[in-house]
């Protein structure tokens, strides 16, 4: 009885909160019904309102940006593409509702018709990064081995001592349970380690009946702690080119036939056909970078093929 007088004393609290903080607007009545409810019943009502507001907030963001129709028919490119457009929802607590979200953007282009080196000039610096969409498809392959295993896998995360656990708990046993030929080393997280991907991924790399696969998630979100697509798992075609096109870049003059490379994201180049050090100058309102000696211009490519 103790209990139930307080919590309806916690109710008063925080209807009145409620109406203070402007979130009676952002909740319907409904929802304030069951936080009210929620509360009496000794529930943490922080953590409905939370959540009903990331809910609406999801809804918001949906309505806003509308899944496209993929008219792609090649299965590779089709799934990417989905993966990539996946609404992997919201919080309220990211930054997602001032920068945006990679789900919310990404529904909006056209993926095929970009570039696949993405290069930003600014005064003093130049950026290189891996489109998404172009790498993936560089690398992976669906085929009739993939999908069944993808399979097993949704099988796998729907026994019932899997189906309560997250994807990341159910990806790393699932490679336990199935790897064989190539050393598992765990699951990677691109956002741990310098790379010139676009998105972050998360995967894990096994082998199967002779061949290599990965399962695979692309974060979608904003904070890199939450925010990724449902895993799916590809044939991975080749593994060491696969990880060695994450940090490679190549840049060519057009006057000197000049060539460097750098196998660390950018930071550091070296010659491929010459021995004299990479000296540009950018520059940001002509979208350029001129290489210092000769004055011509450089572009930059990343690793397409293997």
């Amino acid at each position: 009885m103790n209990d139930l007088k307080k919590n309806m004393e916690k109710v008063k609290v925080v209807d009145e909160a409620m109406k203070q903080t402007g979130i009676d607007k952002e909740l319907n009545k409904q929802q304030q019904s069951i936080t009210k409810m929620g509360t009496l019943m000794g529930a943490n009502p922080v953590n409905l309102m939370t959540g009903f507001l990331n809910q609406n907030q999801t809804a918001k963001a949906e309505a806003e940006n509308p899944m496209p129709k993929i008219e792609e028919l090649d299965p590779l490119k089709k799934k990417i593409i989905e993966m990539l457009c996946e609404g992997t929802g919201t919080n309220i607590c990211d930054s997602g509702g001032a920068y945006g979200r990679n789900w919310q953007r990404n529904r909006s282009r056209d993926f095929e018709n970009e570039p696949a080196a993405n290069v930003e000039i600014w005064s003093d610096s130049v950026s290189v990064t891996y489109n998404i969409y172009h790498y993936l498809k560089n690398f992976l392959e669906i085929n009739r081995d993939s999908e069944a295993l993808h399979e097993q896998f949704m099988e796998f995360s729907n026994e019932p001592d899997n189906k309560d656990e997250s994807w990341l708990t159910n990806m790393e046993d699932f490679i336990k349970k199935i790897t064989e030929v190539f050393e598992y080393n765990g699951l990677v997280n691109t956002y741990n380690y310098e790379s010139i991907l676009g998105q972050v991924l998360q995967y894990g790399i096994f082998g199967y009946d002779g061949e290599l696969y990965i399962i695979l998630q692309i974060h979608g979100g904003c904070d890199v702690r939450g925010g990724y697509t449902d895993p799916y798992i590809f044939q991975l075609l080749e593994h060491d080119y696969f990880m060695i096109a994450q940090t490679n870049v190549d840049c060519h003059c057009d006057k000197c036939e000049g060539a460097w490379y750098s196998d660390d994201s950018g930071y550091n180049w070296y010659g491929s056909n010459s021995e004299d050090d990479l000296e540009w100058e950018p520059n940001q309102d002509e979208k350029v970078v001129y290489h210092k000696d000769c004055g011509g211009k450089i572009s930059f490519s990343v690793m397409e093929d293997f």
